[in-house]
């Protein structure tokens, strides 16, 4: 964002999900798969003006039980339990982040939404 003014994808950005193999998977451990957002998948940088609204760029779904955090069959980016949102500051060179945890699950991490703020 620094460099250009866009948000790189994992691969763009050397990213690598835990338990992937490379920054263009998903990686799955043993209690968690990590799902990608847009922009965050395998491709080219996109334009921070086109993050008017937040967008969920980075999840965790864990695929089994912990504690009251039931387990998420279908992990995707829309229902994770644990996710990381971006938005386009007013200034046009900079954005937000904002994280979220399902109120089932705040006990396993209670200062993960406090990222961002």
């Amino acid at each position: 964002m620094s460099e250009s003014n866009k948000v790189g994808s994992w691969k763009l950005i050397g990213y690598v999900a835990p338990g992937a193999k490379s920054a263009s998977e998903t990686g799955s451990t043993t209690n968690f798969t990590y799902v990608a957002g847009n922009p965050a998948v395998d491709g080219d940088a996109a334009a921070i003006t086109g993050y008017s609204s937040e967008t969920k760029v980075w999840g965790a779904a864990n695929i089994v039980a912990l504690n009251d955090c039931a387990i998420q069959t279908s992990p995707a980016i829309a229902t994770a339990n644990w996710s990381i949102a971006i938005k386009a500051n007013s200034n046009g060179n900079s954005v937000s982040y904002k994280a979220a945890v399902a109120s089932s699950c705040e006990q396993l991490t209670p200062t993960f939404d406090k990222i961002g703020k």
